[in-house]
């Protein structure tokens, strides 16, 4: 373990403690701040003891497992805001996390992986289409449950987009379904990626995974609580605070780990990433979302925005553009960055301040 990661265990044993108290002592807007940091070490710890644990288990049982665990910090959050009403912070979190893994990481990517080798920053171009036509279905299917509620009269509209989203919940988890299956099944999509040699041994890297998984739960729920002060006080709406901080922070280390492949000149690694987490959100934790929400009757509807659909419709089509000729450059990940940015500029004034 090196000097860096020790600081990091250290400081997550310190700032867990000092969350709860701070919880408890009802100083919101701090024990968001204190929570914010400690889920982005969590989470990374997570990502790392996710990583070690592969290894040692079979192509099938990694994917279930990185699917449930790999993604708990966003399931958990988005569950305990829905739970206490919060829908807006889980939409704006989903668009979030598509928006910053789309424009943001893989930008990242091209300029990190161009600079490094001093090239083009060149992928397989036909793994990355092929993720990039399942983004397409989910944005099709997120659009037609908004579609609905515009044409659906006011007083049957309810009952009908619980159903509308039912449905698309499903059929976006069957895709899933068959998307493992897939990679599971087709060893050329084995060969693209390379896997490290793990430093921890099978006990410990089971046990950390748990202990990590753990911890994520009472760090959500405070994140999730102070939402609410952080937004009076900050005069912004919980959809941005969701699109463009709660998004960043449960993907904090996925996204750093792209980037590290990127700079290490493994891109079909670093081009995986950010691809695999907007497509794994989209189509296990959402439908997790909705079917939990429908049980417990705090039913999540899936109805997004005009301005939520148009910025991922925005965000996919700058993708397909930027990566349909398998390679990337310097220029094109500073340019989506700027798009980013852009964005972010338009949602947090198209209602984005209170």
């Amino acid at each position: 373990m090196n000097s860096w990661s020790k600081l990091l265990y250290k400081t997550l044993y310190a700032l867990m403690p000092l969350t709860i108290i701070l919880y408890w002592q009802k100083l919101e807007i701090l024990s968001f701040i204190s929570a914010a940091i400690t889920m982005c070490i969590l989470s990374g710890l997570l990502g790392k003891s996710m990583g070690q644990y592969e290894y040692y288990s079979g192509p099938a049982k990694s994917a279930l497992l990185n699917s449930f665990v790999g993604n708990i910090a966003e399931l958990v959050i988005a569950l305990f805001a829905l739970f206490l009403g919060d829908t807006e912070l889980v939409k704006g979190s989903v668009i979030g996390s598509i928006l910053g893994n789309l424009l943001v990481v893989i930008g990242a990517c091209f300029i990190v992986g161009a600079w490094k080798w001093k090239k083009n920053f060149r992928f397989k171009k036909i793994f990355v289409r092929s993720n990039v036509a399942v983004l397409l279905l989910v944005i099709v299917a997120m659009s037609i449950p908004s579609i609905c509620n515009i044409l659906t009269p006011i007083d049957k509209a309810n009952d009908q987009l619980v159903k509308y989203s039912l449905w698309m919940a499903g059929i976006l988890f069957l895709v899933y379904i068959v998307l493992i299956v897939r990679n599971n099944t087709d060893h050329s999509i084995h060969a693209l990626f390379s896997r490290e040699q793990p430093v921890w041994t099978k006990a410990k890297a089971r046990l950390m995974v748990l202990l990590s998984a753990i911890l994520v739960v009472p760090t959500a729920y405070i994140l999730v609580k102070g939402v609410e002060r952080v937004s009076i006080s900050l005069g912004i709406n919980e959809l941005v605070i969701g699109m463009f901080f709660i998004s960043i922070i449960a993907n904090i280390p996925e996204n750093s780990s792209a980037v590290r492949f990127a700079y290490k000149g493994n891109p079909n690694m670093a081009m995986a990433i950010p691809l695999a987490s907007c497509i794994q959100l989209s189509l296990f934790v959402v439908p997790i979302i909705v079917l939990v929400g429908y049980i417990f009757h705090h039913p999540f509807i899936m109805v997004f925005s005009t301005m939520q659909i148009a910025f991922a419709g925005i965000a996919f089509l700058i993708t397909q553009q930027f990566t349909h000729d398998g390679f990337g450059t310097r220029f094109f990940g500073f340019l989506m960055i700027i798009f980013y940015i852009c964005l972010a500029i338009g949602a947090i004034h198209l209602g984005g301040i209170k």
